[in-house]
């Protein structure tokens, strides 16, 4: 079977709750179904919150012209449970992730150029299928486990 890809983007909107006006806060969620490319990193942010980073390849495309798209995520894993989920995320690990996605700005070094970025901030993620050990032909691991989060707000 070929890789499973679909990108979902939708913007959604909420009224705020306190508020008699009609403020709203808009946001969008992104969900991606692809291969994680290289075993997570962890570091902690500023306030102290532990951060862990990946990235997910996802294919699309017919098969002589299948093309790549990366997305970096970013998780704040609230418990030891979530954490431990997250850290067993390795390459090659096939996930669903569902994640809060803005668009930022950096300045590039090398350049001096400004570019955009788009960044995710997962909220859930679902293992869908665990690289198979040397060796073997099937995959192995804990198939179909998902870790949902909250809502975390917290700069790296």
């Amino acid at each position: 079977m070929s890789f499973l890809t679909r990108t979902l983007l939708r913007p959604l909107s909420h009224s705020h709750p306190s508020s008699s006006s009609s403020l709203r806060r808009s946001y969008a969620k992104l969900a991606v179904i692809g291969n994680i490319v290289a075993d997570p990193t962890t570091s902690t942010s500023s306030n102290g919150q532990e951060v862990i980073r990946y990235v997910i390849a996802n294919n699309y495309g017919p098969r002589d012209n299948r093309r790549v798209s990366y997305f970096r995520v970013t998780g704040f894993p609230a418990t030891e449970v979530s954490r431990n989920l997250m850290k067993s995320l390795s390459k090659g690990t096939m996930v669903h992730v569902e994640a809060d996605a803005t668009m930022g700005t950096y300045d590039d070094k090398d350049t001096g150029k400004t570019l955009s970025s788009l960044n995710l901030v997962q909220r859930s993620v679902e293992i869908l299928r665990r690289p198979a050990p040397k060796g073997e032909g099937e995959a192995a691991g804990e198939d179909g486990v998902v870790l949902e989060e909250g809502a975390q707000a917290a700069n790296a």
